[in-house]
């Protein structure tokens, strides 16, 4: 892992941003300002450290901190489509649980652009960079070894992941935007949004996030770390390390220390 990502944040503040256990990403964010604005006023930090922890817990991290916190302690909230989607298919809460982890460290489903040999890669049920994919995949592929002959399109599989906690990185984008991005042809707005709806895109034309990948990757790993991930794998090692090292004194030692 990049020695970068770490932005040079201090064991205890590394700590106290680790250890948020709200469930919504701007609780996150005022949790970790209500402790760092106590270390401060103790003399723990200096606010230059405060300034870069709080500029290192950027959006992203928070929400994957906050979908982090869902999946662990959070409750499992199936509305009445999700309830019918998951018995018309036969899957279990275990199994959504199972193909979460395709999700990576961000917790949060995302997706790259695939090439047309990585698409029909996909269609084979093999490991792609793209998240959404291999989840679907997985999920799927549980079906029919249950004997269901449903499979679950994109959206399907986003409302399941996201009623387990899990952040959803796709994101819409308007019929006006599209035609900037050049994916309508650029004739008036009007024109645009007849083809559109005529199309089944109801004004609104999906478009998944692009994952940008974070310093090297493994060949062997079809995944694409982007920098969120970095972060909460160098988080989590760095809250492991503390744990780790924390030296936790037996009584004798505690009334020797507490005589002196």
């Amino acid at each position: 892992m990049p020695n970068e990502i770490t932005n040079g944040l201090k064991s205890e503040i590394a700590q106290v941003i680790y250890e948020s256990g709200s469930t919504e990403h701007n609780s996150v964010k005022k949790y970790v300002k209500t402790e760092l604005s106590e270390m401060l006023s103790k003399g723990q930090i200096t606010k230059e450290e405060m300034k870069e922890a709080l500029e290192y817990l950027d959006k992203d991290l928070s929400k994957g901190l906050a979908a982090r916190n869902r999946m662990l302690y959070g409750d499992v909230l199936f509305d009445n489509k999700t309830a019918k989607l998951l018995n018309e298919t036969g899957l279990s809460i275990d199994d959504l649980y199972q193909a979460s982890r395709f999700a990576g460290e961000d917790y949060t489903i995302n997706t790259v652009k695939l090439s047309k040999e990585e698409k029909s890669a996909a269609q084979n049920g093999e490991l792609t960079r793209s998240e959404l994919a291999n989840i679907q995949n997985e999920l799927n592929a549980k079906i029919k070894a249950n004997g269901g002959d449903k499979a679950l399109s994109e959206k399907d599989v986003i409302k399941l992941m996201k009623s387990i906690g899990l952040e959803d990185g796709t994101k819409k984008i308007s019929v006006a935007k599209a035609i900037l991005a050049g994916w309508f042809p650029a004739f008036n707005v009007a024109n645009a949004i007849t083809v559109g709806v005529s199309r089944g895109d109801r004004n609104l034309v999906s478009k998944t996030r692009e994952e940008k990948p974070f310093g090297s990757q493994d060949s062997n790993d079809n995944s694409v770390t982007n920098e969120t991930e970095a972060k909460m794998s160098v988080l989590k090692q760095q809250y492991e390390n503390i744990i780790e090292n924390e030296e936790i004194l037996m009584p004798q030692e505690f009334e020797q220390e507490f005589e002196e």
